[in-house]
């Protein structure tokens, strides 16, 4: 068995690795997100110099537009992961986990927002892509406030069905002569 004092650096060590487990995964996922927002912006570069007669001040500011959206994705998905370090410089924090339906639904914006943008050169259909967008969240707004909200009403009926059967059998219980 172990005791108090050798626990609590246990559990320390515990958490400070979940943090250090945590910071990689986050790092290796930033890391691809930046490769994708290059790689993107390489092809869109290449695209809009072999298309040059499709590439209107409109198209290129809509693109950019598109760009940018991805850009403060990123920042966002940056700032998620920044970490903490207490006084003496020991990691606490790894930054939160990308996981989630919010952090799912930002991701699926960020892969729309890149396609439009890396072809947006060759046809300018493919803003119709952008409608994915609204879906996506709409489809996060179901799994988070919708749904359980649904589950909730369903187990509260369940709840009072149970609970009131449960009464009038103590109630007959009660009043048996």
């Amino acid at each position: 068995m172990l005791s108090l004092s050798l626990l609590n650096p246990y559990l320390l060590k515990m958490a400070n690795d979940s943090a250090k487990k945590t910071l990689r995964k986050n790092s290796r996922i930033l890391t691809t997100v930046r490769v994708a927002l290059l790689g993107s912006l390489a092809v869109y570069l290449l695209l809009v110099y072999i298309y040059r007669e499709n590439a209107t001040a409109t198209s290129v500011s809509v693109s950019m537009v598109h760009y940018s959206l991805a850009i403060v994705i990123y920042q966002m998905f940056r700032h998620l992961s920044r970490e903490k370090y207490d006084s003496t410089g020991r990691l606490i924090d790894g930054g939160s986990e990308f996981s989630g339906t919010i952090i799912n639904v930002a991701f699926d914006i960020l892969y729309v927002v890149l396609l439009v943008f890396t072809l947006s050169p060759i046809t300018v259909k493919i803003y119709w892509a952008d409608l994915l967008i609204p879906v996506s969240i709409l489809y996060g707004f179901w799994s988070v406030v919708i749904k359980p909200m649904m589950h909730l009403t369903d187990m509260q009926e369940a709840t009072t069905r149970a609970t009131g059967s449960q009464s009038s059998y103590k109630e007959r219980k009660k009043y048996k002569y």
